[in-house]
C-alpha cells in the first residue's frame, strides 16, 4: 500500500501595504507542484507556482483570500489563507493661507490609533497646543510656507500626510523716521523700515489728512514731502502681501511760523508805535509774537504787534519781533531812528 498523500500548508499574512509575501510549504520536497490563486478580494500573484512568492495590489485596508494547492500527480491538497493590507490613508487637512501666525488644523481622526503633529519645514518657533490632537491650534508659523506633518500609528502600521500652511502676513509696517515729528520748514523726510528678509509684494505711502507733495515715488521706503499744511499732517505707510496688509501711521506737526517786524522808521521824537504784522494773518497764520529791544527804548506791551515804544535815545535803536510755535521760531528786526534835535537858546539883557 503506497500512501501518496500530500499536505498543503500556508500561513495567513498581514502587512502595512499591498505587497505581501506568501509562505506555503515547498512541494518539491515530495516531488510535487504548487499553485497559488486568489479566491476572494483583490491582488495579483507574482509567480503563482512559487511557494514563497508575493501578492501585490491588495487594497488599502482590505483582506483577500488565497488558496494554496499542492499535488504530486496522484494526490492533492489545498488550504485557504487570508492576506491583509493593514495600511491606511490619513488626511492632514486642507492647505490654508493666513494673514497671521496662528490657526486651527483639521486633520483626520487618528482613531483607532494615535497621531502626532510635527514640522516638516518652516519656522523653528512653531508650537502645537496639543500635538496629539488632530484639530489642535498651531502657533508661531513663519512667514511663507510652513509644511506640517500628521503621523498616525495603528498597530504596527504608520501613515503620514503633510499639509502646507502659508503665512502671508507681510513684514510689519514700521515708520522709523523722522525722529523729530515737528517741522519748522513745511517739509519733511519720511522713512520706513526695510527688514531683511522682507515679506511683501507692494508697499506705499499715502496722505491720510493734511497736505503735502511727495517728491519721490510713494513706493520708496524714504520719501521727501514738501508743502505741509500748518498743524497736523497724517501719513500712512502700508505693506501688502496678497490680501494681507500691515500699516503704520505718523503725524507730522508743521509748526512753521513767519515774522514781519514792519518797516523802519525815522522820527523826530523819542517815542513811536511799532508796526509788526500779526502772525495770525500771514502764512502760515500761526504762532505768538514777542518784542524785545536790542538798544534803547521801553516797549509798553511786548505781545502787541503795534506796541508803543518810548524813551528812545537819539540815533538808531533796533527791535526784534520773534514769532514762536512749539520749538519753531522766526525773527525779524526793525530799526527806529530818533533824529530829533533840540533848539536851545538863552534870553539876554544889556545896557547898550
Amino acid at each position: 500500500i503506497t500512501n501518496s498523500s500530500v499536505e498543503a500548508i500556508a500561513t495567513s499574512e498581514s502587512k502595512c501595504d499591498g505587497n505581501i509575501p506568501l509562505h506555503g510549504n515547498d512541494p518539491s520536497t515530495f516531488g510535487g507542484t504548487g499553485l497559488w490563486s486568489v479566491v476572494a478580494g483583490s491582488g495579483a500573484i507574482t509567480m503563482p507556482s512559487l511557494f514563497n512568492t508575493t501578492i501585490t495590489g491588495v487594497g488599502t485596508g482590505m483582506t483577500s483570500t488565497l488558496q494554496w494547492l499542492v499535488d504530486n500527480g496522484i494526490c492533492s491538497d489545498s488550504t485557504l489563507i487570508t492576506v491583509s493590507n493593514n495600511g491606511f490613508v490619513v488626511s492632514a487637512g486642507p492647505p490654508q493661507i493666513l494673514c497671521n501666525d496662528t490657526t486651527q488644523l483639521n486633520a483626520g481622526s487618528a482613531l483607532p490609533g494615535t497621531g502626532l503633529w510635527g514640522v516638516a519645514s518652516g519656522s523653528a518657533g512653531i508650537i502645537f497646543d496639543n500635538a496629539s490632537n488632530n484639530q489642535t491650534i498651531v502657533r508661531g508659523l513663519g512667514q511663507g510656507d510652513n509644511i506640517l506633518k500628521w503621523t498616525v500609528n495603528r498597530g504596527s502600521c504608520t501613515s503620514e500626510k503633510q499639509v502646507t500652511i502659508t503665512n502671508n502676513s507681510p513684514s510689519t509696517a514700521n515708520i522709523v523716521g523722522p525722529i523729530d515729528k515737528e517741522s519748522c520748514t513745511g517739509n519733511v523726510t519720511l522713512q520706513a523700515d526695510q527688514p531683511t528678509p522682507y515679506f511683501a509684494i507692494t508697499q506705499n505711502w499715502t496722505l491720510l489728512s493734511g497736505d503735502g507733495v511727495f517728491n519721490d515715488p510713494i513706493t520708496d521706503f524714504t520719501v521727501d514731502v514738501t508743502g505741509l499744511q500748518p498743524g497736523n499732517n497724517v501719513f500712512v505707510w502700508k505693506v501688502e502681501n496678497g490680501l494681507c496688509v500691515s500699516s503704520d501711521t505718523i503725524i507730522i506737526v508743521n509748526n512753521q511760523v513767519s515774522s514781519i517786524a514792519g518797516d523802519p522808521q525815522t522820527i523826530c521824537e523819542d517815542h513811536t508805535y511799532l508796526n509788526a504784522t500779526d502772525p495770525g494773518v500771514i502764512f502760515p497764520q500761526q504762532g505768538i509774537g514777542t518784542w524785545s529791544p536790542l538798544g534803547s527804548g521801553i516797549i509798553s506791551d511786548v505781545l502787541n504787534p503795534n506796541s508803543e515804544v518810548t524813551t528812545l535815545l537819539g540815533g538808531t535803536s533796533s527791535f526784534q519781533w520773534t514769532v514762536e510755535l512749539g520749538s519753531c521760531s522766526a525773527i525779524s528786526i526793525v530799526q527806529i531812528t530818533n533824529s530829533s534835535v533840540e533848539a536851545i537858546a538863552t534870553s539876554e539883557s544889556k545896557c547898550d
